[in-house]
């Protein structure tokens, strides 16, 4: 269980913690991930790329642009296979509906490492999700 407040409390009553989402997905191979209510009932993950931290270099402003324009096909089929894998050992209303890449090499920080996830969410109501396809 986590924090009160990260608690998402979908509209039939179900509560879903995000730590037990970003477990999964971590368990499935994604390197980091955030797990947030976009809109009711609809959970995504904001997801760091895949490899070793540090492989993409992040902070400047036009991290957005380096994203968009080097997230190839390869990359975007691997992470969804991985969003996939983790939807299958979750329970329905814990399913990830879509994931979007986070344009830096790592989510911002707290001074104990803990994800900044107020600056997370503000950014992915912005920014738009690429969906998790269910089809072979």
């Amino acid at each position: 269980m986590g924090r009160v407040k990260d608690i998402i409390v979908l509209p039939n009553g179900f509560n879903v913690y995000p730590e037990d989402v970003e477990n999964a997905l971590r368990v499935a191979g994604v390197r980091d991930s955030v797990v947030i209510e976009t809109r009711p009932g609809r959970i995504e993950a904001i997801v760091l790329r895949p490899g070793p931290p540090g492989i993409f270099g992040g902070g400047s402003p036009s991290g957005e642009a380096a994203v968009a324009a080097s997230l190839d096909d390869e990359t975007r089929v691997s992470i969804d296979e991985t969003v996939k894998a983790a939807n299958a050992t979750l329970a329905q209303h814990q399913r990830v509906a879509a994931w979007r890449l986070w344009p830096d090499a790592d989510f911002p920080r707290t001074h104990t490492l803990k994800v900044k996830r107020d600056q997370v969410r503000a950014w992915a109501a912005v920014d738009q999700p690429l969906p998790v396809r269910q089809g072979a």
